[in-house]
């Protein structure tokens, strides 16, 4: 599909001019190549919800909202219950689309001249401002909310910001530049090529773990609560760590070869997202048990989130978002998205705990929202700004 090509071109302009962290929308994995090595028939389920006429969508009664961002310095919130804008935050104009995170009762907001923006997503208000002078390129900023702090890692060093706004840091590794992050219980985790760092958010100290037994670099860890899994750049295989050493203890290897373009934690579960259509439950620690559900027959990298019981998968190729339930590892739906381009549909999933969304990543820059009782994909705006690099994550709304 030319479509789906030409997402790679967006994605290239994104990756050079906005901070690059797993709360953000434009994600550089359209660069990572490709392989031919796909197998199957060709035949996605086709859920049991997906034929005949759908009931209308009707809001969401769950008080959650999905708040965006661009450049044009306006925070918004999009109301679960109402599917109106509730609220208009001032966070003050940009160059690029600032960075969203959630965590702490908060919205975090990282600006690209160093801002960073505190706002309680219930008065809808900024409560604290702080500045953490961003490095350069932008790209270098790795942004995670853990143990109660926003981290921002840059090379040789590693800033945390309090929920009152108090920023400190903490010296890592001259030559390291984290490229990941996750959190377990316990440690924050850093990866940056093969090495990995951990971070006593407590005390605030530092451990080089080293480099692990590999033979590319770390290009996603996955906390699934007490576990700590990691992925290399274009491989079939999990790699299982020790949650407190950074350890290398065993393997999980992706059936047919398939390459893990992204990872999602769902509890005690992994989602493995392949290069080939295909969602992978790797369930269980000591043996675990691998489950492959067919999502498309278009070779594409599959944005996916878990919310509500189930995970959902955007399949662009279709333009679908697939629901497949967590428990019995089925798709139950395939939801029809109409997209800004229908000649190249492109979105993204942004989930909170009880709710949906959609972005629209064309020009149009949609907001869209999910009704998880009827199975429908609303459309609630054509225009949300002037940016392709939108940012969004959901918190809850103003009351």
């Amino acid at each position: 599909m030319a479509g789906l090509r030409d997402v790679r071109w967006r994605a290239l302009v994104l990756c050079a001019a906005a901070l690059i962290t797993a709360s953000s929308l434009a994600s550089c994995s359209w660069l990572r190549p490709t392989t031919d090595n796909c197998m199957g028939d060709g035949n996605v389920p086709v859920g049991r919800d997906s034929t005949g006429p759908a009931a209308p969508g009707q809001p969401s009664p769950v008080a959650e909202a999905l708040w965006v961002a661009d450049e044009s310095g306006v925070l918004r919130a999009f109301d679960g219950r109402t599917n109106e804008v509730s609220a208009r935050v001032d966070i003050g104009r940009s160059a690029f689309p600032p960075v969203l995170g959630v965590g702490g009762g908060l919205v975090w907001v990282y600006r690209d001249d160093g801002g960073v923006v505190l706002v309680d997503p219930v008065t809808a208000r900024v409560t604290r401002r702080a500045m953490v002078v961003p490095a350069r390129p932008l790209a270098d900023n790795r942004l995670s909310y853990a143990h109660r702090a926003l981290w921002i890692a840059q090379p040789g060093r590693l800033w945390r910001v309090s929920t009152s706004g108090k920023v400190s840091s903490i010296q890592l590794p001259a030559d390291f530049k984290a490229t990941v992050a996750a959190a377990t219980d316990r440690w924050l985790w850093l990866a940056g090529g093969r090495r990995l760092v951990r971070v006593d958010p407590e005390g605030q100290t530092v451990t080089v773990a080293g480099e692990l037994p590999v033979d590319v670099e770390i290009g996603h860890l996955s906390d699934a609560r007490s576990r700590l899994l990691a992925v290399g750049w274009n491989k079939s295989e999990i790699w299982v760590l020790d949650p407190d050493s950074g350890a290398l203890e065993s393997s999980i290897k992706i059936p047919d070869g398939e390459l893990v373009m992204s990872v999602v934690s769902a509890g005690d579960d992994v989602w493995a997202m392949g290069n080939c259509g295909h969602a992978v439950r790797v369930t269980g620690t000591e043996h675990p048990q691998v489950h492959k559900v067919q999502v498309s027959n278009v070779s594409q990298d599959l944005g996916a989130a878990a919310a509500i019981g189930s995970l959902w998968v955007a399949d662009e190729g279709r333009s679908e978002l697939v629901r497949i339930d967590l428990q019995t590892a089925e798709v139950i739906a395939r939801l029809p998205v109409t997209a800004a381009d229908p000649d190249d549909p492109a979105f993204a999933v942004v989930a909170g705990q009880h709710s949906v969304w959609l972005i629209d990543t064309n020009l149009a820059n949609g907001v869209l929202h999910v009704d998880p009782t009827t199975n429908r994909v609303l459309r609630l705006t054509s225009s949300i700004g002037v940016s392709l690099g939108v940012s969004a994550v959901v918190a809850p709304p103003p009351p």
